[in-house]
């Protein structure tokens, strides 16, 4: 089954059969985790670093800020008897999308923000695809593990 998350959604599946999708990353970031040896994958949509900047919306959407998504991702894994060094974590997305000059830079800073807040955790991505200022939509197949990555007509595996 296909599963859509949207922007500050999040999921965890321990179906083989089950995909994760998410959507037009621009700069948001998608937080790819994968427990091969069980069959358990997960994925955030995450839009901004720091949840501080709105704490309505952080209690409502948490996985929507990376400081919260992160922990949340890692903590239901381990609701899973999973241990970080069993997780594989892959991003996608963190582009400069409507930010010509850089002024805010939230893609690079939500890349900088989860990379933090997993070396916290001792963990660090096997595989990226972030930067640039193109959007991308990005696909986790659970049972097979595999990470597939669209954007501008291109289809490739992470």
């Amino acid at each position: 089954m296909t599963h859509i998350i949207g922007i500050g959604e999040w999921l965890i599946s321990g179906k083989p059969e089950d995909v994760i999708t998410t959507y037009a990353l621009g700069s948001c970031v998608a937080l790819i985790a994968l427990c091969r040896k069980k069959h358990i994958g997960a994925m955030a949509h995450i839009a901004l670093p720091n949840s501080t900047i709105d704490p309505e919306k952080a209690k409502n959407q948490p996985a929507y800020f990376a400081d919260l998504a992160v922990p949340i991702i890692l903590e239901a894994f381990q609701k899973q008897g999973i241990q970080p060094k069993e997780i594989e974590i892959k991003l996608v997305g963190g582009a400069q999308m409507l930010d010509p000059n850089g002024i805010f830079d939230i893609g690079r800073r939500n890349v900088l923000e989860i990379k933090k807040l997993l070396w916290q955790n001792m963990l660090a991505p096997v595989a990226e695809d972030v930067g640039g200022s193109i959007s991308r939509t990005v696909s986790l197949s659970i049972g097979e593990g595999i990470v597939l990555v669209s954007s501008q007509n291109k289809k490739y595996e992470l």
